[in-house]
C-alpha cells in the first residue's frame, strides 16, 4: 500500500496540482489550545503533548476504517494524511513573476520576489538572486517532500506525522509563545538528527541524476559534516550535480531551471527505487 499512495499523492500534487490543503495556523491554533499545559512542563513532556495525540486520531482514523471495503477507506486515510504532510507540487509556475523581472532586467521587483520565496533579505544583484532562488528550491524541496517521504517509507504514515510535526513545531512554537523557546530548540535538534540520514541520501542521489563524479566525491567527502551541517550539505551537492558556478555573479536563471530538472530527475530516481522494492517484496 506504500507504492499505491505515494503514486496516488504524486499524481494529485504533481500532476493535477492539487495539494496544499495544511495552514500553519491550524496548527498554532492546536498549539495555543495546549499552551497553558506546555508552560507546565519541561521540553520533552511538551514534546510528547503535542504530537502523541496527533498520533492517536491518526491511528483511531486508520483503525475505524481499516478492514472497509478491503482496505479501501484506510487507503484513502492514509493517502489524505500524506497529503498534507507532503508538497510535490511544481513550483515553477510560482516563479513565473521572478523570471519575467529578470528578463525585463527589473532588480528591484525581482529582489522582492526573491523575498517572498525565501523569506529572507535577498542580494542585490542578479547574479546573486538567481543563486538564492536555486537554494531555496533545494531546501523547500527536502523540507517540503523528500524528507517526509524519506520517513514514510521507513515507518509508515506514522513516521511521516512525527517527522511533519516536529518540523512545524520547530518553525510554529515560538510564534505561539516566547516561553516556548526550549521546545522550538528541542524540536531543532530532533530535525537536525532526523535529516541527517535522507539530506546524504539525496546527495548521492543527486550524484546519479546530475553530475555524478563531482557530486559522488563531494557526498562521500563531506559524509560525516555534524549535524549543523545539514543544509550545507544538501545545497551543496545539488550545486555539484547541477555543475554550477563558482562565481556567483555569472549565474543566469537557466541554474533555475536545471534545478528543476535536477529535483524531477532525483524523484523519478526515488519512485523506481521504491517500484523495484515493492516488487522484489512481493516476490
Amino acid at each position: 500500500m506504500t507504492l499505491i499512495t505515494i503514486l496516488i499523492c504524486f499524481a494529485l500534487q504533481r500532476l493535477a496540482n492539487i495539494g496544499g490543503w495544511f495552514k500553519k495556523t491550524w496548527f498554532e491554533s492546536y498549539l495555543k489550545r495546549l499552551n497553558p499545559w506546555l508552560s507546565k512542563y519541561n521540553e520533552w513532556i511538551g514534546m510528547i503533548i503535542i504530537v502523541v495525540p496527533i498520533l492517536i486520531i491518526v491511528g483511531l482514523l486508520r483503525l475505524i476504517f481499516h478492514w472497509h471495503l478491503f482496505g479501501l477507506f484506510d487507503l484513502i486515510i492514509t493517502v489524505l494524511v500524506l497529503m498534507l504532510c507532503i508538497d510535490a507540487r511544481d513550483l515553477k509556475p510560482k516563479l513565473q513573476p521572478f523570471f519575467a523581472d529578470v528578463a525585463q532586467g527589473n532588480l528591484a521587483e525581482a529582489t522582492k520576489a526573491v523575498n517572498e520565496i525565501t523569506g529572507e533579505i535577498a542580494p542585490q544583484n542578479f547574479g546573486e538572486l538567481n543563486r538564492a532562488v536555486t537554494k531555496a528550491i533545494v531546501v523547500r524541496s527536502f523540507e517540503c517532500l523528500f524528507s517526509v517521504l524519506f520517513w514514510f517509507l521507513i515507518f509508515g504514515i506514522y513516521g511521516a506525522v512525527i517527522y511533519f510535526s516536529i518540523r512545524l513545531i520547530s518553525t510554529e512554537a515560538i510564534k505561539v509563545d516566547p516561553r516556548n523557546a526550549g521546545i522550538t530548540n528541542l524540536a531543532n535538534k530532533i530535525i537536525a538528527i532526523l535529516d541527517w540520514v535522507p539530506v546524504r541520501l539525496l546527495g548521492f542521489s543527486y550524484s546519479i541524476a546530475g553530475h555524478f563524479d563531482t557530486t559522488f566525491a563531494y557526498c562521500y567527502k563531506h559524509l560525516w559534516l555534524p549535524l549543523k551541517e545539514n543544509t550545507t550539505f544538501l545545497i551543496d551537492s545539488a550545486l555539484h550535480a547541477l555543475d554550477a558556478p563558482t562565481d556567483v555573479s555569472k549565474v543566469e536563471t537557466k541554474e533555475t531551471d536545471a534545478a528543476f530538472d535536477l529535483l524531477n530527475r532525483t524523484l523519478i530516481i526515488w519512485i523506481v527505487c521504491v517500484v523495484l522494492f515493492s516488487v522484489g517484496y512481493w516476490l
